[in-house]
């Protein structure tokens, strides 16, 4: 405020001494004129020449160069009052891209060796923060995040201070931080912290949702397109119902805008198609679950595998829909075989990591149960470990209420990654599914078996039941079978069939059993 009032003070100090040199140009110029009428003699005179050709000239210069100075610091002036007032968002519809560059350009001078981070972030989804002029708590909200941010970054030491730029842009603030990936996170962490405080405490009726994009900048990228892949990161963010994404070339090259609206498309045209693989019980020797398998049914590229578009619809914010998508198709097929009277066996459902940040998972499961009608004894839920390990707190309260609620719990893909034993004393699975890679080893590794026979043990010790994922092979069954595995899962039996296909199969193998029986 005190800087702000000294510029203004020399602004009009040069004003002043403008008008001044201005009067004393005019005032010289006239008594030239009147000497010089009312004393020809001086005419001949060359001091007169002198003097004159001197002092107008440098006068005018003088006066010339005051008045660009007071023009020029008046527009610097605007730009400050600008800024102070609009700067974070007090006035929706104003955009300092502009000062925000060139206080870039001041800072990067400091730190041309150094890495820097963008962090494009809104304190709730777009729709909100963009629709200030009609929700005076949306608006409140903004400004005192703006407020925070001012003070936080006044707060700081000179040399920490030289590392930052920000301002407010197209709904969302955007932090220019140089240091490392570390520090962003550390400020994207205190940032949202401060979101939720400022809601509560100012008692908003607004939902706050911080929500971030952070992009490691890429010095041979102009501004404006690193800020792009940062809103890039934060739109997924929001989508996909987590608080932050850090940007990946990948989110450019995997995908386009015509690749996800023709997904879009696609869910809303029912293009999509269930299959099914059944899970074969060894000591039963039948069939007793099977796995959903999503399919893409397109019009333009034919029958399209989920490796092929699910990252797809990840990266375009699809994915919930896909889910939702696949889980109601599942659950109209349930009820369409108890309705007509076929064998009926539960059926697992894969959920990507996102649905255990959407708040209204949940209910979405609880209401498509309700309307087709369908015993939670026949839904097993699927999830990979990265996904319950990713914030384990949230997962096993959504864990233990889809148990509550009679849904079984599947951990996908055991074995990838960093896998802990430890996870499966924590979470409250009930089966694990040992993924296809140690299956294939199986047969030839000594060691592979031993892991994997172990690994049985103990799963068998903690009431656990353990799927063999990618079984092909006769060798495979029996090397499974020695070592006690409960249920194979793979070509071997069953490849995943189309709804048809799968229902005959089903039915087939019970009426044997039946048969059998009698």
């Amino acid at each position: 405020m005190m800087k702000k009032r000294n510029n203004i003070i020399y602004n009009k100090a040069y004003l002043i001494a403008s008008i001044i040199f201005f009067v004393l140009f005019i005032a010289c110029s006239i008594v030239a004129i009147i000497i010089a009428n009312t004393n020809p003699e001086l005419y001949v005179k060359p001091i007169f020449y002198l003097s004159y050709a001197f002092t107008s000239p440098v006068l005018l210069m003088i006066c010339a160069i005051c008045f660009a100075t007071f023009f020029n610091m008046n527009r610097e002036m605007d730009n400050v009052r600008i800024e102070n007032k609009f700067n974070f968002g007090r006035e929706s519809g104003f955009y300092n891209y502009v000062l925000l560059t060139k206080r870039i350009k001041q800072i990067s001078k400091k730190h041309k060796n150094d890495d820097a981070y963008i962090i494009y972030f809104s304190p709730s989804n777009i729709e909100v923060t963009m629709n200030t002029e009609r929700n005076d708590d949306a608006t409140k909200l903004i400004n005192e995040i703006a407020h925070f941010l001012v003070d936080y970054f006044m707060s700081l030491p000179k040399k920490e201070k030289d590392k930052i730029a920000y301002c407010y842009y197209h709904g969302c603030f955007v932090i220019y931080l140089f240091g490392t990936e570390e520090d962003a996170v550390k400020f994207r962490v205190k940032l949202s912290d401060a979101t939720t405080n400022i809601a509560i405490n100012q008692n908003l009726k607004v939902y706050a949702r911080p929500i971030f994009g952070i992009k490691l900048v890429e010095p041979d990228k102009d501004l404006f397109t690193n800020m792009d892949d940062a809103s890039v990161a934060r739109n997924i963010s929001e989508k996909n119902y987590e608080e932050s994404t850090i940007y990946s070339p990948s989110f450019r090259k995997s995908t386009t805008k015509e690749e996800i609206e023709e997904i879009e498309q696609a869910i809303k045209n029912g293009e999509f198609t269930v299959y099914y693989q059944p899970k074969y019980l060894l000591s039963a020797k039948t069939y007793t679950s099977s796995e959903a398998l999503v399919r893409w049914n397109s019009k333009v590229h034919g029958v399209v595998s989920p490796g092929k578009f699910i990252n797809k619809a990840e990266l375009g914010g699809l994915i919930h829909e896909l889910d939702l998508y696949v889980f109601r198709r599942v659950c109209m097929d349930l009820a369409d075989q108890k309705r007509r009277g076929r064998a009926v066996i539960p059926v697992s459902i894969n959920f990507s990591q996102y649905e255990f940040y959407s708040p209204s998972f949940l209910e979405d499961i609880d209401s498509i149960m309700k309307e087709y009608k369908i015993d939670p004894y026949n839904i097993q839920i699927e999830i990979t470990e990265p996904t319950a390990r990713k914030n384990e707190f949230m997962t096993l309260a959504i864990l233990n209420k889809l148990k509550a609620r009679g849904i079984k719990i599947a951990m996908d893909d055991f074995g990838v990654g960093y896998s802990n034993l430890a996870n499966l004393n924590r979470l409250p699975f009930d089966t694990i599914k040992i993924d296809k890679s140690f299956i294939d080893d199986i047969v030839p590794s000594i060691k592979t078996r031993e892991i994997v026979s172990l690994l049985i043990k103990f799963c068998k010790a903690a009431g656990i039941e353990v799927v063999a994922e990618g079984v092909e092979t006769k060798e495979q069954v029996e090397t499974l079978q020695k070592i006690k595995c409960d249920t194979i899962q793979g070509n071997y039996f069953s490849k995943p069939l189309p709804k048809n296909e799968y229902e005959k199969l089903i039915s087939k193998t019970f009426q044997k059993i039946d048969k059998e029986g009698k």
